[in-house]
């Protein structure tokens, strides 16, 4: 699962810093023109940190998952249970379980409704966020994965036999899930307010974001797949990243736009030691 998602992420990597992409800057620094109310900026060291972070920390969990230990069917006492996640299905459903899979997978497409009527240097500098939101989530998501040992609510089902061979039996904090649905809605969110300050839709963008990511989450602990915690803790995650990466090329984009608009010319002139170079700067 964590090999599969790394290689899916390495994979869209290449596909955006593709050079084929119709309307995308050679320099990913450039600041997008074509629509006065874009906010958003792409910097070379910034994107390199947080890609090169996501990864590190896959690579992180790839390491702990190997170290650690196989499922004990006897480690696996209700006693054990905290008392905040004490309530949970007795019988597993794989029907809820799979209709929160689908869910979640729809989730991810949030994002589309971003790009409507943008230009292709704005799309890419969203496409770019939205693979790092994706990548620090998953980054930190899996790396708590693979740190904690912590038994499904379906390994203390006495009515349906859990299968202890399967590793991911012991992968129930945090909640994957929870952790995708809440990044692509806070991140959809978030973004099209900042691109749309006075659209009356704003409401219904967080509505539907959010309102999806909640039963997805409700739909896992229905399911028997997760404990209550577990989806709290994905959804942190998840929202955590949906916010702070536009949140950051935001940032950017205000600092290179007051960099640029402090110099209103350049002049070059002929001295008797060379040439001399004088800048025009506004008040």
């Amino acid at each position: 699962m964590k090999l599969a998602f790394m290689c899916g992420f390495i994979a869209l990597l290449g596909i955006v810093a593709s050079p084929g992409a119709e309307g995308a800057p050679a320099d990913p620094s450039v600041i997008p023109q074509s629509s006065l109310g874009f906010r958003f900026a792409l910097d070379p060291l910034a994107d390199a940190a947080l890609i090169g972070g996501s990864l590190a920390l896959f690579g992180g969990s790839l390491y702990l998952e190997s170290k650690k230990p196989m499922p004990d069917k006897a480690a696996a006492d209700p006693s054990t249970i905290p008392f905040f996640d004490r309530i949970y299905p007795s019988n597993p459903s794989s029907t809820l379980s799979t209709v929160g899979d689908d869910l979640a997978i729809a989730s991810a497409g949030l994002p589309l409704v971003l790009l409507f009527g943008r230009s292709g240097e704005e799309i890419l500098t969203l496409s770019v966020m939205y693979i790092e939101t994706l990548g620090l989530a998953y980054g930190f998501d899996s790396l708590l994965k693979s740190a904690v040992v912590r038994y499904r609510p379906y390994a203390y089902s006495s009515s349906t036999p859990a299968d202890f061979s399967n590793s991911e039996i012991t992968a129930s904090f945090p909640s994957s899930h929870a952790t995708l649905a809440f990044s692509a809605a806070v991140f959809t969110g978030y973004v099209f307010d900042e691109l749309n300050p006075d659209s009356n839709m704003k409401v219904w963008v967080w509505t539907a974001g959010l309102g999806v990511a909640a039963v997805v989450s409700t739909l896992r602990v229905a399911s028997g797949d997760h404990f209550v915690s577990d989806v709290v803790a994905g959804s942190l995650i998840g929202a955590a990243s949906g916010f702070l990466v536009p949140f950051l090329h935001e940032r950017l984009h205000a600092a290179k736009t007051r960099s640029s608009d402090a110099v209103s010319g350049v002049e070059l002139a002929w001295t008797a030691g060379g040439i001399a170079v004088r800048l025009s700067l506004r008040p």
